[in-house]
């Protein structure tokens, strides 16, 4: 699909659509009865592997933020990743579990190229400094949707689904990085007990 703008890959707006279902049946016709249409008719029309303008992932974002609210668009983030990590790359993530104990840090080490894999001219995400406990990562050159609290959130949700992957517990905060403007991320965690 030709477009300029910022886009995404359909297939990400595909499984966000699909992890709407994670909110409840309530929910999710609430969220789907916000979305206009005609962009959901394009999205059905879209290869997974297609660029589609973002205006529907965030149509989709402030849909869930009005229905399910930060709690909602954190969940909704994080069973988003969650299936798009459960079929085609599940094998290799079980594998690096299995073998290599991975901590969050680890993990979001790989966000930064996943980034460039969903968004195109959507600004870059850099992993800024790493700790023993924490990370922070900062989203630079973002377009303005992206920018939004409620987008912020979402995406915070995506980075707890780290959790699920490990053997250690955390939060994800949204903070303002650099030079105060460029929103990011403080990720920390500390060892599950067994």
């Amino acid at each position: 699909m030709q477009s300029t703008g910022p886009l995404v890959r359909a297939s990400h707006v595909k499984e966000d659509l699909e992890a709407l279902a994670k909110l409840g049946a309530d929910a999710e016709a609430q969220v789907r009865a916000r979305l206009p249409g005609t962009l959901l008719d394009q999205l059905a029309e879209s290869a997974r592997s297609d660029w589609i303008p973002i205006e529907l992932n965030v149509k989709m974002v402030e849909a869930v933020h009005a229905v399910a609210g930060e709690a909602g668009l954190r969940l909704w983030g994080r069973e988003s990743l969650l299936l798009a990590l459960a079929s085609f790359f599940r094998p290799l993530v079980q594998t690096v579990i299995a073998l290599f104990d991975p901590t969050p840090a680890a993990i979001c080490r790989f966000a930064p190229r996943a980034w460039l894999a969903t968004y195109r001219d959507a600004g870059t995400l850099h992993v800024l400094e790493v700790g023993e406990h924490e990370l922070k990562m900062a989203l630079i050159d973002l377009p303005e949707p992206f920018r939004r609290m409620p987008f912020l959130m979402a995406l915070a949700g995506t980075f707890e689904a780290t959790y699920v992957f490990c053997a250690y517990t955390g939060k994800v905060e949204i903070v303002r990085l650099i030079d105060g403007t460029n929103p990011g991320f403080v990720v920390s965690w500390t060892r599950r007990l067994s």
